[in-house]
């Protein structure tokens, strides 16, 4: 399958996601007010769709030839406070339409370019737009999905939603060794939260082994305390 129907595959998948995700909250989640810095499961979504968009924004930019100008101040935490009060008073119905408009327009965008155009790397920027695609409407939304849905004590939820499925999907698309232990990081995180510990310390050896920059934030993510005491888990650090 090409990069380009691999990644609307994705972005399709978690699309469906973003949708479904208040139907897995807790009443208290949905009906949660958040502040500017103490957000609620819902701004997290619009936190989410704020940066889609924005991703699109680029993209729709550098399509029509023109060169995008970031913000002077491209300060990500500045930026998400000034973002907050523009969806506070946003429903989750709002959140709906907004997730099907951005996810719409980033598919419509990957209908209409090859798969050349996604290995192009934008000035002053490290990744290939495919990666920043993949990151603004996958990995990004993830995190925080996986966060909320943790703290609703979905645990069995996010193993169905980001499970061998998900990480299958992502394992097709790149196959360095940096993109590969990241993938592999977050199945072992996966894992671990399952109470799946043995498996999720030979999963997390791979990941270290291939990306060793992971070495030291494994030794201090929470989602991985479960295996702390492992004698197999000690010895990935001997």
């Amino acid at each position: 399958m090409a990069l380009k129907d691999q990644l609307i595959e994705l972005v399709e998948y978690m699309q469906i996601q973003m949708i479904g995700f208040p139907n897995f909250l807790t009443k208290e989640q949905l009906e949660a007010t958040g502040k500017v810095d103490s957000w609620s499961a819902k701004d997290n979504l619009f936190h989410c769709l704020f940066w889609a968009g924005n991703q699109l924004e680029i993209l729709e930019t550098l399509e029509k030839g023109e060169k995008w100008q970031d913000p002077e101040n491209n300060d990500f935490e500045v930026i998400n406070k000034d973002m907050f009060p523009q969806f506070e008073s946003k429903s989750w119905e709002d959140g709906r339409e907004m997730t099907e408009e951005k996810y719409q327009g980033v598919r419509n965008y990957l209908g209409r370019i090859d798969n050349d155009a996604l290995q192009v790397i934008r000035e002053e920027r490290e990744n290939p737009i495919w990666r920043e695609i993949l990151g603004m409407y996958v990995t990004h939304p993830m995190i925080h999905l996986w966060e909320q849905l943790t703290e609703a004590g979905k645990v069995d939820t996010v193993a169905d939603i980001f499970g061998d499925k998900y990480h299958e999907m992502l394992l097709g698309l790149d196959d360095s060794d940096q993109f590969r232990g990241g993938v592999f990081y977050n199945q072992a995180c996966l894992l671990a939260l399952t109470d799946k510990l043995n498996e999720a310390a030979t999963v997390l050896g791979k990941a270290l082994k291939l990306t060793p920059a992971l070495i030291d934030w494994s030794k201090e993510d929470s989602d991985l305390d479960a295996l702390r005491e492992l004698p197999e888990f000690k010895a990935l650090y001997d």
